[in-house]
């Protein structure tokens, strides 16, 4: 086959990245999250404040597959990705001498966290032509994998799993935003044959907005299968309280671990417990831990939401408390909405030390869903509609996709 002339040499000029030229001209975003010198802890700390509520209903999306937005290390790239290139087009606006990445990632996430920087999200819909009932999309140009794209005319009229795309487009621009690069905007390249068009290269170049997706099932749905309530055995299946064995000092939950698996549970519990139309419009949930930090025991307190700037080893063990609950409440959102489920997006974390008045009590590092107050609450208005079989998981007819389009900027 016959490649456009130089084009390695052309895609290096015009998007900086590493790209790879096979038999099929391929597109490897290798260096798409920046590498950056965000503590897990600082990250997770802003997470918790009321002014990143947009961003974790965000991540709360990424829980799909092999996302690598799923994981906490990923998400603050993004972030540092918007301070970087704010710190490069508005000279300085964290101010003069802020030259290090070490320097960006620690004045970023204290402005951010002190309100003088702040995050901005708007949020609309991108369509796609679904293919079937699974996640097909019509695609221009074949998604072969999270960080694949082959390019050959020969892909004009094909099909990619769309939560691929949307894996692929979120590190892609990323890199390039960070570079003050060019773009893909999913909303732009929708053809009247209704295929997404991923054979031009990336062309939208802004420098205020970094373009981030979230992979979502809309339009004429019909549910083929429904939720079935499964026995989870135990107390959680009684009283939707579950285990949180964080690892120490942690507020992230991997997939595979002991709290995700804890999070599955919950997600079952609550499709049965709360369907679409007895959703509370606030959900409870309180995260609890033991009294212990740093082998010192500290009275029994409770509180609800973020705890403002803990500097005492005691404001510490509340403050990760809650970022626990937190961290559960967006992973359980997620997880319910992989189920067919509308979702939770109004929760309340409470925390509580010491719950059981025992000193340095394992049993009191739990995640209780609050069912009796959650059953009492106002009800969430919702106009999910499914038409149900008897069988276990919900499987989806569409007639158009949409994927959520984000757009962030940091002033």
């Amino acid at each position: 086959m016959t490649l456009i002339k130089n084009f390695e040499r052309f895609v290096n000029e015009n998007l900086s990245q590493k790209f790879q030229i096979f038999e099929d001209v391929q597109i490897s975003p290798e260096s798409g999250y920046p590498d950056n010198d965000v503590a897990t802890a600082e990250f997770e700390s802003w997470l918790a404040t009321p002014s990143a509520a947009q961003f974790r209903t965000f991540a709360a999306l990424q829980q799909v597959g092999g996302n690598k937005l799923k994981d906490a290390s990923t998400q603050a790239s993004v972030i540092f990705a918007l301070l970087k290139r704010g710190q490069a087009t508005k000279k300085g606006f964290l101010g003069i001498g802020s030259v290090t990445d070490d320097d960006l990632a620690k004045k970023g996430f204290d402005a951010l966290k002190a309100g003088t920087t702040k995050l901005t999200m708007t949020q609309a819909m991108a369509d796609y032509t679904p293919q079937g009932t699974g996640f097909a999309a019509k695609t221009a140009g074949k998604f072969y994998s999270f960080d694949q794209l082959l390019t050959d005319p020969k892909y004009n009229q094909t099909t990619s799993d769309i939560r691929t795309v949307v894996a692929f487009v979120n590190e892609f621009n990323t890199g390039a935003f960070a570079k003050g690069q060019a773009q893909y905007v999913i909303s732009k390249r929708l053809r009247e044959d209704g295929y997404l068009d991923f054979l031009s290269a990336a062309d939208v170049v802004d420098t205020t907005n970094l373009y981030l997706y979230a992979y979502k099932v809309k339009g004429t749905e019909t549910a083929t299968k429904e939720l079935t309530p499964q026995e989870v055995g135990g107390a959680p299946a009684q009283t939707g309280k579950y285990g949180a064995e964080f690892v120490v000092g942690s507020a992230e939950i991997k997939p595979g671990d002991k709290v995700d698996a804890e999070v599955e549970k919950a997600a079952t519990f609550v499709a049965d417990k709360f369907p679409a139309g007895k959703v509370p419009d606030k959900f409870q949930l309180t995260s609890g831990a033991s009294t212990e930090w740093n082998k010192v025991n500290y009275p029994q307190t409770s509180g609800t939401g973020p705890v403002a700037n803990p500097t005492t080893d005691e404001q510490k063990n509340q403050d990760l408390a809650y970022r626990r609950g937190v961290a559960f409440a967006n992973a359980l959102n997620a997880k319910l909405k992989e189920k067919g489920h509308p979702g939770i997006d109004g929760f309340v974390v409470n925390w509580a030390i010491g719950k059981s008045g025992q000193q340095a009590n394992p049993a009191d590092r739990f995640i209780d869903l609050e069912v009796e107050k959650n059953a009492a609450a106002p009800v969430k208005q919702t106009a999910m509609k499914v038409s149900t079989t008897g069988a276990k998981n919900p499987v989806y007819a569409t007639t158009k996709g949409q994927v959520y389009e984000f757009k962030l900027s940091i002033a």
